[in-house]
């Protein structure tokens, strides 16, 4: 087991690693719900897809991330994010 830390953050919710160690998941900066990309051996990406909040639920070996988002009319929507 390893720790995983985005700086900043008050809370961190790992989803899925891929075969190279990547990581994705939910941050918490505050209140807001937001996802991460977590390479080995870089910084961290952070995005939102669309919305106010961003789930990243998977990450293929490749760097795709998929995931979901509620929109600002509170529908909720996959995403595929390529790199």
């Amino acid at each position: 087991m390893r720790p995983v830390v985005v700086l900043g953050k008050v809370a961190v919710i790992v989803a899925g690693i891929n075969g190279p160690g990547d990581l994705v998941g939910t941050y918490y900066p505050v209140s807001i719900p937001t996802g991460f990309i977590h390479h080995v051996g870089a910084l961290d990406e952070c995005f939102n897809a669309f919305g106010r909040f961003t789930f990243s639920t998977g990450i293929n070996d490749s760097g795709a991330v998929t995931g979901l988002y509620v929109a600002l009319d509170g529908q909720v929507h996959g995403f595929i994010r390529v790199p």
